[in-house]
Parts: structure tokens; sequence; C-alpha cells
């Protein structure tokens, strides 16, 4: 993982800095022609999406370990988010050289505009009040998200699609795909994460389970489930990842479910050990 240069100011300043870029993008379709509007619209599309993604996955998660009010805040923040989504969405059926889209633009500009000014009223001083509670892995997300442009995302879009499909086509022949939940045995809790596996460096904080959400990409319905111990003094536990096809949840649920009964392995216990000075296994 790179080396976090941010000063208290900065995930304030690229959320400012969008919110800038957005307010000139609506100008710009807005003022534009007719026949070029379509393509003029493009560009705002791509930075809402960049910046809803960016808020959604960390800014408000993090957010959520500031208190009740800051709760409070993400939760209507949240809420005009969804609703701009929802005329977005309306918005991009429309012909773009028709007055009902300038008029649908205007009432999404209104929205959009209305919470980037509650964000900066109300997130930015939670974001600089409750830096300090941030994990530095934390800040680090949250900066690596916002520093995202439109054609880095559509990219990221277009490769998942990808992965998408060659998922759905395995499970065409495969009803469920099995493999373990993480690619490291548990380790203590006064270390923050892994950092390398069998010699190799991992490059951020998450690696170290990448066999996890490498299937959230997926979009594919997983489960985990205890699947025994290993032979460590002390024994330590090892869960099961499956994988089943594309909105059977129902099958997700049942394949862990006979799993459990078939191996009764929820049940079992390791022996008690002495887990003075334990040292963990290598990774």
């Amino acid at each position: 993982m790179a080396a976090i240069t941010s000063p208290r100011r900065d995930v304030v300043t690229h959320v400012h800095r969008q919110h800038e870029t957005i307010r000139r993008l609506f100008d710009d379709v807005r003022n534009t022609a007719p026949a070029e509007r379509a393509a003029a619209f493009q560009p705002l599309v791509r930075l809402l999406a960049v910046h809803e993604t960016a808020e959604e996955m960390v800014v408000y998660p993090a957010l959520l370990l500031a208190g009740s009010a800051a709760r409070a805040v993400v939760r209507e923040r949240k809420s005009e988010e969804d609703a701009a989504k929802n005329q977005l969405a309306d918005l991009e059926g429309v012909d773009a050289s028709s007055r009902q889209f300038l008029t649908g633009l205007d009432a999404l500009r209104e929205v959009v505009l209305e919470h980037a000014e509650a964000e900066e009223r109300e997130v930015f001083p939670l974001l600089e009040e409750h830096r300090d509670k941030m994990k530095d892995t934390v800040v680090w997300n949250v900066e690596k998200g916002l520093r995202l442009d439109g054609p880095q995302v559509g990219r990221a879009i277009a490769l998942r699609s990808d992965v998408y499909r060659r998922m759905r086509e395995f499970l065409q022949r495969y009803e469920f795909l099995l493999l373990p939940v993480n690619q490291v045995l548990p380790f203590p809790a006064s270390q923050p994460y892994v950092t390398e596996i069998g010699g190799a460096k991992l490059d951020s904080y998450i690696d170290w389970m990448k066999s996890c959400w490498y299937i959230t990409v997926t979009s594919h319905p997983a489960i985990s489930v205890p699947a025994g111990f290993t032979d460590d003094e002390p024994a330590l536990p090892v869960g099961l990842q499956i994988v089943g096809r594309y909105r059977d949840h129902l099958g997700v649920l049942q394949l862990p479910h006979a799993f459990e009964q078939e191996t009764r392995v929820g049940k079992r216990r390791p022996p008690p050990a002495a887990t003075a000075g334990w040292v963990p296994p290598r990774v």
C-alpha cells in the first residue's frame, strides 16, 4: 500500500473539487446544442457514478463510526442519493434533445446540488472532526476512491461485467464453486493485517482476503461456513466459502445447511490449549 500523505483537509478537498466539477458539468449540458446534448451528458453521468461510489463504499462507512449524530447525517444523505439515482435513471431514458430532458435535467440538478450543499454543511465538518477516529487504511481508501475519474470507473465496470459473464458461464457447468474464505489462517488481533503470504508482499491491507472479495465482484451469492480446525497449537478455525449461481440464494443456503447437517462441523470445538506465548503459523 502506498504511503498515506493525508493532511486533515485532503478528503474534504477532493469531495469539494468534485462538487465544483459537477456544478460545471450541469451548466455545460444545459448550454449545449440539442443535437450534442447526449454526448455532453455522459461525463456528468460518469462523475456522478464515481462520486456516489466513493461516498457509498468509503466515506459513509467511515462516518458510521463517529456516533449517532453522524449516523443520522449519513442516513439523510443516502436518502438524497437514492432520490437522485432514481431521477437520473428516468432521465437517461429521455431524448436528450427534447424539452422534457431539460426539465428533468433541471430537477436533477436541484436535487444533486442540494445534496452537495448538505454534504459541505454537515458531512465535511464530521470528516474534519472525526478524522482522528479513522484508521489510516480507511483514510487511504477514502482518498484513493475520490481520486478515481470517469474513464477509470468506466473501465472497471467493463472488466467487472466480463468477470460476471465468465463466472455465470462457469456455473452453468457446475452448480456450486467451493473455495477457502481467506488465503491465511487467523492471525492475532494485535496485528492490523497480513502484509505478505508465502514471502510475497501484498499491495494493500485487504489483499489477504482476495479469495473473498473477488467473489463479491462477480455479483454471485456466497456464504461461508465453519469447515474444521488446523493441527496447530492452538487449533485454528478454517472456513469454507460456497458460491452459487446468479440469484440462487436459496441454493446457497441449502447446500451449507446440508453440509453442516452431514458433517456436524459447526458443533465441533478444538481442545483447550495454552495460548501464552503463542506465535501464529507463518503465512
